[in-house]
């Protein structure tokens, strides 16, 4: 099931956060979307729904089975083995992550956040009441010593996102169990966002954070979607799992609305992903090899290959242009070049030098962009 890259005109016609705010000159390769037509099982499915009028109010967990085809899937595809009854829907991650935040937690508890890291992390941590924490990564890893001195002073959880955005790194079993040591130690909490996992690379995988530390299991949430996987972030569809029968209790019993309620069509394509979707998932996966390798031509030879990272899940290249002319702020240069491409620093000072590049383009799209940067270095 062959995936089907938009050309530009095509992407452009879609009227999509990521293309609309650019304007006809410049390339977007800036914000977390594909430009891919829908997986023809997901495409398929709306229209069904659409002819049948399926506009509605959506249906509760208790009352379906895709609190079944969601285990089912993350059993299938990421080896994690979840209780379907204990999971519920949200809006999207980071509503579902708000709600959990100020649900489990006192109010102005300190959040810890590796950093850098996804900036709307930031917005949930302030809708919740919290403080946010931020600990630098440590050569790209997580720092279970740094967390830990953190937690020790106040804080109350940490936040791990896995694989990690920005910079498409997928933990490690070890450096995830330390974090889970660190925590249940020091009485924290843990928010997994993996909403990257079903997307590693041809021959990675992504281990859960519950599995990797299940001694956590009743300080523990993982956050999830089929938005990134399957490039459906506008019909607003997220799922949280907890780890522990209380905890599930004790965020059920909070108002629906409170976790920013999911639509009807967001379920019906969240179905249709998970049940039908895995030969175009994967398939979507095997072009990401190329499209990496073609930022990797580009560029190395230019700025070397240490500073290109080398992810091993989802289509965002971290790109370190510190060490060249235009290191003092390389998204700034590049967009005058006509692309649009998220600054480091939207990430965290430690993103100071770098850009987020989304590859998840047509060829030729991408192929152009690459050629305007190049013109800049």
């Amino acid at each position: 099931m062959s995936v089907q890259w938009l050309d530009e005109s095509a992407a452009r016609a879609t009227q999509s956060l990521k293309w609309s705010k650019c304007g006809p000159e410049t390339l977007a390769a800036w914000v977390a979307e594909m430009d891919v037509a829908l997986a023809p099982p997901i495409a398929s499915a709306l229209h069904d729904a659409i002819e049948l009028h399926m506009v509605g109010y959506p249906r509760h967990e208790t009352e379906s089975d895709l609190r079944e085809v969601i285990a089912d899937w993350h059993a299938r595809r990421l080896g994690h083995e979840i209780h379907a009854e204990r999971v519920l829907y949200s809006a999207e991650v980071i509503s579902g992550l708000a709600f959990a935040l100020s649900t489990v937690l006192e109010p102005g508890s300190g959040v810890v956040v590796p950093s850098p890291a996804y900036p709307p992390f930031s917005e949930a941590i302030a809708w919740a009441g919290m403080r946010e924490i931020r600990v630098p990564l440590a050569n790209g890893m997580t720092d279970p010593e740094a967390i830990d001195r953190v937690l020790a002073d106040s804080a109350g959880a940490v936040i791990v996102c896995n694989p990690h955005n920005p910079t498409g790194r997928v933990p490690t079993l070890d450096e995830l169990a330390a974090i889970g040591d660190v925590a249940e130690r020091r009485g924290a909490w843990v928010f997994a966002d993996e909403v990257h996992a079903a997307l590693t690379h041809p021959g990675r995988s992504s281990v859960p954070f519950s599995m990797a530390a299940p001694a956590l299991a009743d300080r523990a949430i993982t956050l999830s979607s089929a938005s990134k996987a399957f490039n459906l972030p506008g019909l607003r569809f997220a799922w949280m799992i907890s780890h522990d029968d209380a905890v599930h209790a004790r965020l059920a019993a909070q108002p629906v609305h409170d976790r920013g309620p999911d639509g009807t069509l967001g379920q019906v394509a969240a179905r249709a992903a998970l049940a039908d979707g895995d030969d175009w998932l994967d398939d979507l996966r095997q072009d990401f090899v190329g499209r990496f390798e073609m930022v990797r031509s580009a560029l190395a030879p230019r700025i070397g290959e240490s500073v290109l990272s080398r992810p091993g899940a989802s289509y965002l290249s971290w790109i370190d242009f510190s060490g060249t002319a235009i290191g003092d702020d390389p998204a700034a240069h590049i967009a005058r070049a006509g692309v649009r491409v998220a600054p480091g620093t939207d990430y965290g000072a430690e993103g100071l030098g770098h850009i987020r590049l989304n590859v998840a383009a047509h060829t030729d799209t991408l192929e152009r962009a690459l050629d305007r940067i190049l013109t800049v270095l």
